[in-house]
């Protein structure tokens, strides 16, 4: 835990000293990281038809159910309950009360008639009035209408009629039928105005209902004799059939409108966690597509919380254990510099490849699961290639729908790629490596296919799109494997390799410009790649470097000792401080040559970090020489700017120029001098502090000093001389 802390404090202090603009960059390749994550459906959610064949095993995360079949029961009690509360639809009669009225005053004008035109025989008048008006009413109701006035009659009958004229009137089959519905109210619409107005079945009046409301109007009216107010009543309440007719086809569609409201209930089924949906090399059927889709509209509110936070865990241990290696075993430069970038740009194109392959159609074992390992290989190293294959592999099972199949092929793939694009020199060389990745991914398939009992065939089948991977790995690492170098300002052994060809423009200027500089670069060179060999540092990277550092050397090359072709310096009439200029501009002078032919970023460091930051010791004890006596000299104008070495082939590219700098003044190379030279030259720079920022070990820098003095022993070995008189005798010569 203590590390971790560690690890997360360096982290922190190394992403408060970055640029606003660097952290940035980090935090939006963090961002879409996650953000793929919820790119596209569920990955169980597989676009299938009926009769297709699963190309995966489908299971239930967890327990949950989804509707069966219709439960008529329950479905109508659901319905009837709707329709509780639910009134029919009746319509006024148009013109109803306007019709009636005209027949009351039609029975009026027969009153009249009948009274008039009967005499005094009241027999005579009750048939008339019969026969006129064709009533039915009992003799002495008609007897007490006869004995009124018809004018005032008519008057009161009217004004009464009137009265009843808002009231709603029906029949008895409509009161009847609302109390065997058990409805207590009816919708009433009004054709002529479009209004409706829910009417409760105790205002609803027929015939025999109406009549007692009439006679409390008549009494209103001064009526107050018993027999005619009857016979009045009855006269008004007559012609009074239904003013209201059952409207079917409005009930109908009310009716309607309230059941397709209710949904049907269906029976639950359950499907346990764990439980088998469908199975790879199943035949899919409609009860498949049932349950598949239902456990996709499930996951809709699951996914987001649940997956989220799922997300969040696996990331962050993503990045943890991927900070804390970094921290553990890289420098500190490392976490600063453009490299952690590369790391997450590679996993982020990883992680976009596997989403993009999950949510589409094609067989899951098509993705480039190698693709980062080969990548940061080739970019870095192997231990960070390593450490990040492992956890792409768990991701990329993640987003297969945590299939753990698709881990082991992305950890054998990427285990694969790492072994065989590790030291390639050729671009050619990288289709090789593919075609290695493929066969080893489809041997896995195969073999997974054998323990899950699939059939030949389909293993068979699946192992070739495995096989596919490996090499569409290879091509798209040989697509990006340029744009990566030239983004990130590094080199691969590809391009170390070209530019270690010596007919390189650079060096061919050298030879002609600066011979004595080329010859020691390819020397120091020589050393560099053995030293590196000795302690598993990139040799190629190391060489090429060292053919490099000094071509600043070539703007003044006659201001340095390897090219003097006289034996008079041009340092001996200039003050040292101006000789020291002159010799730390080179590496300045070097920088700029380097961007002028568009040399890589990883070069120019050794350019730069050759010196580090070492004293100019020749001129600057000749300065001391010259001090007079309270004079004093600082010693920053005899050093070189820097920066140190931040790389083990940094460092060694540093040592190996000093030690063969220093090898030219012996005398007598022997190899026990040698080995004095060379421990103290090594002793000097580590005493001066210049390997303090690179990952040198004791032990690299014992192994470093073995392997010089390997080398310039046989540089500076015995050679046989055949004199004239035959006698042989040895001579100590320096090959250079």
């Amino acid at each position: 835990m203590k590390r971790i802390s560690d690890s997360g404090k360096a982290l922190y202090k190394n992403m408060r000293m970055a640029s606003p603009a660097n952290v940035l960059i980090f935090l939006i390749l963090l961002a879409l990281i996650t953000a793929i994550f919820f790119i596209g459906e569920p990955s169980y959610k597989i676009k299938l038809a009926e009769g297709d064949i699963s190309v995966n095993d489908v299971y239930a995360p967890y327990n949950f159910t989804y509707p069966g079949n219709i439960d008529e029961a329950k479905t109508n009690e659901l319905k009837e309950k709707a329709l509780t509360n639910f009134l029919p639809v009746y319509t006024m009669k148009p013109e109803y009360w306007a019709e009636k009225e005209k027949v009351l005053l039609a029975f009026f004008k027969d009153l009249d008639s009948a009274k008039k035109l009967a005499g005094d025989d009241e027999n005579a008048k009750i048939e008339k009035l019969k026969k006129l008006s064709n009533t039915a009413l009992e003799n002495n109701l008609l007897l007490a209408l006869l004995g009124g006035d018809p004018a005032r009659l008519e008057e009161i009958g009217i004004k009464a009629f009137k009265g009843i004229s808002s009231k709603v009137i029906a029949d008895d089959n409509i009161i009847e039928e609302l109390i065997s519905n058990k409805k207590s109210e009816i919708t009433v619409l009004n054709p002529k105005t479009g209004a409706e107005a829910k009417v409760p079945r105790t205002e609803l009046y027929t015939k025999a209902l109406i009549k007692p409301v009439i006679e409390k109007e008549l009494v209103n009216s001064g009526i107050n004799d018993e027999e005619l107010r009857q016979a009045l009543a009855s006269v008004i309440a007559s012609p009074l059939d239904s003013g209201i007719a059952y409207d079917k086809a409005g009930t109908e569609t009310r009716r309607k409108a309230i059941l397709e409201k209710i949904p049907p209930v269906y029976t639950q089924v359950l499907v346990k966690k764990n439980e088998l949906i469908i199975g790879k090399g199943e035949r899919v059927n409609a009860a498949h597509l049932v349950q598949l889709g239902q456990l996709a509209e499930k996951e809709k509110g699951h996914f987001k919380a649940a997956y989220s936070g799922g997300v969040a865990i696996i990331l962050g241990l993503f990045v943890i254990i991927l900070i804390v290696y970094l921290d553990s075993y890289r420098s500190k430069a490392f976490l600063k510099s453009k490299k952690i970038y590369l790391i997450f740009t590679v996993i982020l194109l990883n992680i976009f490849l596997a989403k993009v392959i999950v949510i589409s159609p094609l067989v899951l074992y098509i993705m480039p699961v190698a693709t980062a390992a080969m990548l940061l290989t080739m970019l870095l190293d192997t231990g960070c290639a390593f450490m990040v294959a492992i956890l792409l592999s768990v991701i990329t099972g993640v987003i297969a729908g945590n299939k753990f199949d698709i881990t082991v092929v992305s950890m054998i793939g990427s285990m694969t790629g790492i072994y065989f694009v590790r030291g390639i020199r050729k671009r050619s060389e990288l289709l090789k490596a593919g075609v290695i990745v493929g066969l080893g991914q489809f041997l896995v398939i195969c073999g997974l296919g054998l323990l899950t009992l699939l059939e030949v065939g389909v293993f068979l089948r699946e192992g070739m799109w495995g096989f596919a991977s490996g090499i569409i790995s290879a091509a798209i690492v040989m697509l990006l494997l340029p744009v990566f170098e030239w983004l990130f300002g590094l080199t691969t052994n590809i391009t170390l390799l070209e530019l270690s060809d010596l007919n390189h423009p650079l060096l061919r200027r050298m030879v002609l410009e600066a011979p004595g500089t080329y010859h020691h670069s390819l020397v120091v060179g020589n050393l560099a790649e053995a030293a590196s060999e000795s302690i598993g540092a990139n040799s190629l990277l190391a060489r090429v470097g060292a053919y490099y550092h000094d071509i600043g050397k070539i703007e003044k090359a006659e201001y340095f000792s390897e090219n003097e072709t006289e034996n008079k310096s041009h340092h001996e009439k200039l003050a040292p401080s101006m000789s020291a200029l002159i010799i730390t501009s080179h590496v300045k002078d070097g920088i700029e040559i380097a961007k002028k032919y568009k040399l890589d970023k990883t070069l120019i460091d050794f350019i730069s970090q050759h010196h580090g930051t070492g004293l100019i010791y020749y001129f600057y004890q000749r300065a001391l020489e010259k001090l007079e006596n309270e004079e004093t000299l600082r010693e920053d104008g005899f050093r070189y700017s820097g920066p140190k070495p931040q790389t083990k082939e940094a460092a060694i590219v540093l040592l190996a120029d000093s030690v063969e700098a220093a090898s030219r003044a012996l005398d007598d190379p022997t190899p026990a001098r040698i080995k004095s030279l060379v421990q103290k030259v090594i002793n000097n720079k580590f005493i001066d502090s210049q390997l303090d920022e690179c990952d040198l070990t004791l032990k690299d820098m014992h192994k470093i000093a073995e392997s010089f003095v390997r080398i310039l022993t046989g540089i500076f070995h015995t050679r046989v001389e055949y004199p004239e008189n035959g006698k042989a005798k040895t001579k100590s010569k320096n090959t250079k």
